[in-house]
């Protein structure tokens, strides 16, 4: 079976320190990472992402592992929450999926980078990120990483 490292944030994901800082007031914590079953409520397509953005109702932990395998319909990512500055309710994030380079095949379009804009995330709240393995050519190994990107 081939796998797929993922190392997801991989400044202090073992810490207990604020992994991101936004102003010095505002900053995120990894709650728990790995691998996660989802109830997909609805998939939107992307212009800057390889295969759309899925609208998930829920998201179940099934093994907290860094090693995710390249399997289809394999979800891994993490749970988070942004804290800090109570003046600020939400703020706006990038989610950035790097990856090995991979190529759509519908049109011959090349990813090694994909990125979304998740606006208005609310301070205080658990949030979750992720990236699903949809199809056979998303199924590269390498280092996989999901970061999140306040303030560009």
């Amino acid at each position: 079976m081939r796998w797929i490292i993922t190392c997801l944030l991989i400044t202090g994901l073992f810490t207990t320190a604020p992994l991101v800082s936004y102003a010095k007031d505002v900053h995120i914590d990894i709650i728990e990472y790995g691998i996660y079953q989802a109830v997909i409520e609805r998939k939107e397509t992307a212009s800057t992402s390889a295969n759309g953005v899925d609208r998930l109702k829920k998201q179940t932990l099934n093994e907290q592992t860094d090693k995710i395998p390249a399997v289809l319909g394999k979800r891994f990512g993490y749970r988070y929450r942004i804290s800090g500055d109570t003046a600020m309710k939400n703020v706006d994030l990038i989610v950035r999926v790097q990856s090995p380079l991979i190529k759509r095949p519908s049109d011959n379009k090349e990813f090694s980078s994909q990125e979304i804009t998740l606006k208005k995330m609310t301070l205080g709240r658990n949030q979750y990120v992720d990236y699903c393995f949809s199809d056979a050519w998303e199924l590269v190994p390498g280092i996989w990483r999901i970061q999140l990107l306040m303030n560009s």
